[in-house]
């Protein structure tokens, strides 16, 4: 079985891209066969930045972030980067509608690292396809029991 796993940078600087990275890490010690998913510039972990199976999509980070068009510059790179994935974990909530879609029928999980879960707290053009693509998630891991109750509660 292989995993992928989508995240938006590999860097120990920033909280999605430890929490990413030292995931990853681990993942690849313990022998589970995973295909790391995000933007080599952002990957500032030598060994993962240059891990055999690393496909490349853009930053939602940098340019427009406006959901539509981090929808529009990510889809058809993510498409073809779950291509021979059996199960996709997101790992940061800005891609989750982005890969909810490309999943298809793949379970996936979305991490909620933090209050960027908390949907109240996002503008509506992200609130709804963000609310739906948690509800479609085959699993919801929180980085602390204070974001899952958050999340529960809103």
């Amino acid at each position: 079985m292989k995993l992928a796993l989508v995240s938006d940078a590999l860097d120990a600087t920033s909280g999605w891209g430890r929490y990413a990275g030292e995931l990853a890490r681990e993942l690849i010690a313990a022998g589970v066969d995973i295909r790391l998913v995000s933007p080599r510039s952002m990957a500032t972990m030598p060994d993962l930045r240059d891990y055999s199976d690393h496909r490349e999509i853009p930053s939602f980070q940098h340019g427009r972030r406006h959901p539509l068009r981090v929808f529009l510059r990510t889809f058809p790179p993510l498409l073809r980067a779950l291509r021979g994935v059996d199960v996709v974990h997101c790992m940061v909530e800005p891609y989750a509608p982005t890969v909810a879609l490309a999943a298809g029928r793949r379970p996936y999980f979305v991490s909620l690292v933090g209050t960027y879960s908390v949907l109240s707290g996002r503008p509506w053009m992200e609130r709804w396809p963000l609310r739906w693509s948690l509800r479609r998630a085959r699993g919801l891991p929180a980085i602390s029991r204070y974001t899952r109750r958050l999340v529960e509660s809103d």
